[in-house]
C-alpha cells in the first residue's frame, strides 16, 4: 500500500492567485510531485530550527536529489535546476514568517521588486 500525500485545495488556490511569481508548468508539477515538496519543506525547517536565518534552497534541493536518485529505481530526476526557486517561493508563500529564508533573485519574468513587496521580509529581494 503506498502511502501518498496530497497537495491541499489552499495551496492550489495559493499557486493560482500567485501564478505570475511560478514557472510555467510549476503548479502541475508539485500537485504530482508533492511529496517532493514535503521534503523540500521538512528539510528547510530542520534548518531553521538549526537557528539558521538564511540558508540556500539549492543546497537543499541538491540533498533531495542525491537522496531521490538513491532510492527510487526510474531513473528520472523529478527535481530540477528550474523547480527549486519556485520551491523556495512556495515555502515563503506558505511560511510567511521564514519569507526571509532564501534569497530571491530575478528573472525577465519575475523582476526582484515584485519579491520585496510580495514578501514583507524582504529589502528590495534580499533577506532583510
Amino acid at each position: 500500500m503506498e502511502n501518498k500525500i496530497n497537495c491541499s485545495a489552499a495551496t492550489v488556490s495559493l499557486l493560482a492567485k500567485r501564478r505570475e511569481e511560478f514557472r510555467p508548468g510549476f503548479t502541475t508539477w508539485v500537485i504530482e510531485n508533492w511529496r517532493l515538496y514535503v521534503a523540500f519543506e521538512n528539510e528547510a525547517m530542520q534548518i531553521i530550527k538549526t537557528g539558521r536565518r538564511h540558508y540556500s534552497a539549492r543546497t537543499i534541493g541538491e540533498y533531495l536529489r542525491h537522496h531521490t536518485a538513491t532510492r527510487e529505481v526510474t531513473g528520472q530526476y523529478k527535481l530540477n535546476d528550474h523547480t527549486i526557486p519556485d520551491m523556495a517561493r512556495l515555502f515563503a508563500l506558505r511560511n510567511p514568517q521564514h519569507a526571509g529564508l532564501f534569497e530571491f533573485r530575478g528573472s525577465p519574468n519575475r523582476p526582484r521588486p515584485c519579491h520585496a513587496q510580495s514578501y514583507p521580509n524582504m529589502d528590495n529581494g534580499v533577506a532583510a
